[in-house]
């Protein structure tokens, strides 16, 4: 008898929704189990059920790793449950959808909490990562990593991709001529050429040409960035180099005295990118389709405005001020 969780996992999985289908899988894993306590299965599952498994989300036994699970974890789990129980009424497995009055917990308004560089931190942090490159023999294997490195942080700061598009960008997504890379998928959505600013673009193809051959060796890739022992740069290499390069920056700007209380992680490339382009006057319609968000809601957390900000506005553009 088919298992109706892995069909829908399946069906994400069809849908080029990797890491939906990956934590869709675990979480239902989960809620399976917590049903067979009650001997009851997704198919004949009741709202009771589904309210004794939100109580059990907001206990110890939900999470003996950790003791219990925070609030937007537990929403996310009933968020997967709900959208699967959904999926199952669709399908023919069931005739009821027993989440219907299920009420998911009451979150704080969301931020952005990631630390952002300025503009003169990622210049540094630029200029430290190609002192590097250019500190090794042309040609090394220790060379080419740098150069690597050194084209990876600068498509970051260039681009604000995700660190999962940035690992994971194929070779051919470069548009050399136009400056322009192409985005097969993000976080579900469909594929998107992007600009990229030419000096970025520039070190990736000195990459590209000069560099990526010497790290692959005799290996086939079809991802652009390759690491030294794997077909792709890692989501794990990618944090270690973040890290590595902001201290020997901090050790070579001490003027730099916002920098050292930061904690810099791929995901601060992409909110820097937003919040120095909105500040140097991008309008945040063109922030939201360069970040590839598909809510403008979602990118204003990106982009805070000051209450000076809005004092200047207010200011400058009211007939009676």
């Amino acid at each position: 008898m088919p298992n109706p969780v892995d069909d829908y996992v399946q069906f994400l999985h069809g849908q080029q929704r990797t890491g939906t289908a990956l934590s869709a899988d675990r979480v239902l894993t989960g809620y399976e189990t917590f049903l067979a306590t009650r001997q009851k299965t997704p198919g004949d599952a009741t709202a009771d059920d589904l309210l004794a498994y939100q109580h059990h989300l907001s206990t110890s036994a939900a999470c003996l790793a950790t003791g219990t699970l925070a609030l937007s974890t537990q929403s996310t789990h009933l968020s997967v449950v709900r959208s699967f129980h959904r999926w199952l009424l669709r399908r023919g497995f069931t005739l009821t959808n027993p989440t219907r009055s299920l009420v998911l917990p009451k979150l704080a308004k969301r931020t952005v909490n990631k630390d952002e560089l300025s503009q003169q931190e990622a210049q540094a942090l630029l200029e430290t990562a190609g002192g590097v490159v250019e500190s090794q023999k042309q040609g090394s294997a220790a060379w080419a990593s740098a150069l690597r490195d050194v084209s990876l942080i600068a498509l970051g700061l260039a681009s604000g991709l995700r660190r999962k598009e940035l690992c994971e960008m194929p070779l051919t997504s470069l548009d050399v001529e136009r400056n322009e890379i192409r985005v097969e998928r993000h976080k579900g959505g469909v594929g998107r050429v992007l600009p990229v600013a030419g000096w970025a673009m520039s070190l990736m193809v000195a990459y590209r040409d000069a560099a990526r051959a010497r790290l692959l060796r005799d290996r086939i890739s079809d991802f652009l960035f390759v690491g030294t022992r794997s077909l792709r740069v890692g989501h794990e290499t990618l944090a270690h180099l973040i890290t590595r390069f902001q201290k020997l920056t901090i050790a070579a700007n001490p003027d730099l005295v916002e920098l050292p209380g930061k904690h810099l992680t791929a995901h601060s490339l992409r909110v820097s990118f937003a919040r120095l382009l909105f500040a140097n006057g991008c309008p945040i319609r063109s922030v939201n389709e360069l970040l590839l968000h598909n809510k403008l809601s979602t990118t204003a957390l990106y982009t805070p405005v000051s209450v000076d900000e809005l004092r200047h506005e207010l200011i400058r553009v009211h007939p009676r001020c």
